[in-house]
């Protein structure tokens, strides 16, 4: 990846949080959108809210309004149990 080679660091760190949330998403995969709902409310929102929380202080605020437009889908994909991550 392009990105990894100019900021290693950053990279690795936001693999790392989504490595968390695939990790979560692995064992919810076979539960009832009920249950998935929960497990995404206990344990995805904090990593999500951490991840944002994270990259607002690695970047500035305008360089992350600019370049992570998907963030408000990825944090209502934490209020469903609907939604698979693919």
């Amino acid at each position: 990846m392009e990105a990894e080679n100019l900021e290693p660091v950053l990279c690795q760190k936001a693999l790392a949080f989504i490595a968390l949330l695939y990790a979560i998403e692995e064992r919810g995969r076979n539960l009832l959108d009920q249950e998935r709902l929960l497990l995404r409310a206990q344990e995805s929102k904090p990593i999500v809210d951490a991840f944002f929380t994270w990259l607002s202080s690695a970047f500035t605020e305008k360089a992350t309004n600019q370049s992570f437009p998907q963030s408000r889908q990825l944090c209502f994909g934490t209020g469903t149990g609907v939604t698979r991550i693919s």
